[in-house]
């Protein structure tokens, strides 16, 4: 994202020097009628770019009546920090996040993104970071009962007899254990030997502070420790295989 808010700067900056160079041309210019109509018919692209100056002038106090080309550096630093607030304030009240703001504190790039993990492996850590997944704490969300706390329990805790969920949900006190991250991660059965075969350092950072489990020295054991959860959590259903090109001429060829 960082290197997304330093292309943005330059680009914004060109485009505000190119506005301020257009309307010194003069008058009878034909680029200066061009730009006057899509002035007056204010364009997407031309109320972004008003909208972008008018940040500058007021966050950096710079004055693009004299300072035909802003400097890259101020606007690049209020773009980020625009950003960070805009970041900060959307995590705080999105109610799919509890998980991630427990584990990231500061805004910025993570250490793991640059460590040499497979696609898989990364792909899982970023699942489960951000709450990207399938686990039932997430699908619940969307289901037609999902203000039902049952609907996002896990299913290895629990008895799957709806039944008996339905009359334990009556009773007071009834609290079902719900399929979370944390729960993937520190107590549901179904992957306690996958857990057991982890080392002391990994396990005792998942029980003691789980955001430092994604620290350098431990997040490849646990980038492989969530591939072999995903996979036990979501199997295949068919496996994948390959069709040969004799295979599908003959496939081709028994149908007509």
């Amino acid at each position: 994202r960082v290197h997304y808010l330093r292309v943005e700067a330059v680009v914004s900056t060109q485009s505000t020097g190119r506005l301020r160079r257009m309307d010194n041309q003069d008058v009878n210019c034909f680029a200066r009628h061009a730009y006057a109509e899509q002035e007056s018919l204010r364009l997407k692209w031309y109320s972004n770019i008003s909208t972008l100056e008018e940040m500058l002038c007021q966050h950096a106090q710079v004055d693009l009546n004299t300072e035909l080309t802003p400097v890259p550096s101020k606007f690049r630093n209020i773009l980020k920090e625009l950003f960070v607030q805009q970041w900060e304030c959307e995590r705080a009240t999105n109610r799919k996040l509890p998980f991630y703001n427990s584990i990231k504190s500061s805004f910025g790039a993570e250490r793991y993104l640059n460590l040499p993990l497979t696609h898989q492996e990364s792909r899982r850590v970023c699942q489960l970071r951000s709450s990207a997944h399938q686990l039932n704490i997430e699908t619940g969300r969307y289901r037609k009962n999902r203000s039902n706390p049952l609907a996002r329990m896990c299913r290895y805790c629990t008895t799957l007899d709806d039944d008996t969920l339905i009359l334990m949900s009556e009773q007071p006190f009834f609290e079902p254990i719900i399929e979370d991250e944390l729960h993937v991660l520190r107590t549901c059965p179904n992957y306690h030997d996958l857990r057991m075969g982890l080392s002391d350092t990994l396990k005792e950072r998942i029980f003691r502070e789980p955001a430092e489990v994604f620290a350098s020295d431990t997040i490849t054991e646990a980038s492989r420790f969530l591939v072999r959860v995903f996979k036990r959590r979501f199997p295949r259903k068919y496996p994948k295989t390959k069709t040969s090109r004799i295979q599908l001429q003959a496939i081709h060829h028994d149908l007509q």
